[in-house]
């Protein structure tokens, strides 16, 4: 983008969850209604539609402490990749 361009980006959602800044963001599959992230924070998580439409926390897994999980990633039951 050119300096004094304005972006048409607009911010779609917030997903609040993680306590420092997202590094990763993993979407499985278009037939698997899941978002994985990972932080800085040093959790990941596997976000899902809750009942209100809203995407909600499904399962946090905490890394050890002072750790920062770098990339996310599904593996379906068998070995296969999503």
């Amino acid at each position: 983008m050119a300096e004094g361009e304005k972006s048409t980006f607009q911010l779609a959602m917030t997903l609040h969850g993680h306590s420092a800044d997202v590094k990763a963001l993993n979407a499985p599959s278009p037939d698997v209604p899941l978002l994985l992230s990972g932080s800085r924070d040093g959790s990941a998580i596997v976000w899902g539609p809750g009942r209100d439409g809203l995407w909600e926390v499904k399962l946090r897994a905490q890394g050890p402490e002072g750790k920062y999980v770098n990339s996310v990633g599904m593996v379906r039951q068998g070995g296969q990749g999503v």
